[in-house]
């Protein structure tokens, strides 16, 4: 429907003048962009609402599924000019005995916090993924130059409907980020990072925040099997 307004809007846009034609325009960018962002919300949900009654855990390659969801936050990261970088992921990593929702689940609520983090610094945006294995496990670890976290805080933020501990976060996010967005990234239920250790934990794995290394103010530590 979002595409067919748009067209219609295309041929009406041709018979204006310059002026209203300038209107139609944006409202068709408009049209655009909110099937776009449209699109984004419902790939998060079938990502993350695979059918897991009749699921089996199983061994997964880890970069597959980074790339789907960094696709999923396309629009945002184009909008807000934020960098992903996932290239250090090797091809042969893989997480043992996890459902595919579980893993998505995992990696789009790190990634929103991460764009959200980004956008609220404002500045270089940029995140960055790696991932290896040694001594039997996968280790994933999220790095942002987003606000950054006081280690005094490392513990708290795991803790369901705690979004913001130090206050900071959201003040500057509101600035920051258009009105239309904060659906994809998410509103601040602050549900994000105790649902991906709850998830962890179940598999047996472990997640923490570690001190930041050079010029990175974020790093999430996400050890599985």
């Amino acid at each position: 429907l979002l595409e067919q307004n748009q067209s219609a809007l295309g041929i009406i846009e041709d018979k204006l003048k310059a002026q209203d034609r300038d209107l139609v325009k944006d409202i068709r960018k408009g049209l655009k962009e909110t099937k776009i962002r449209f699109d984004e919300l419902l790939s998060m949900t079938s990502l993350i609402g695979i059918d897991s009654r009749n699921a089996t855990p199983a061994n997964l390659a880890l970069r597959e599924r980074i790339e789907r969801s960094a696709k999923a936050f396309q629009l945002i990261r184009n909008r807000y000019d934020i960098t992903l970088d996932y290239k250090d992921v090797p091809n042969n990593v893989v997480v043992n005995s996890i459902l595919e929702a579980e893993l998505y689940a995992i990696l789009l609520n790190a990634l929103s916090n991460s764009i959200k983090s980004v956008t609220a610094a404002g500045g270089d945006k940029k995140i960055k993924i790696t991932a290896e294995t040694a001594q039997g496990r996968t280790i994933i670890k999220i790095m942002d130059t987003g606000i950054g976290i006081s280690p005094s805080y490392y513990e708290e933020v795991f803790i369901p409907f705690i979004a913001d501990p130090e206050g900071k976060l959201y003040k500057h996010l509101s600035k920051r980020l258009n009105p239309e967005d904060k659906y994809i990234v998410g509103t601040g239920s602050g549900l994000g990072l105790s649902i991906i250790k709850e998830i962890v934990q179940v598999r047996k794995g472990s997640i923490s925040f570690q001190e930041p290394k050079n010029d990175w103010k974020a790093e999430l530590e996400i050890k599985l099997p």
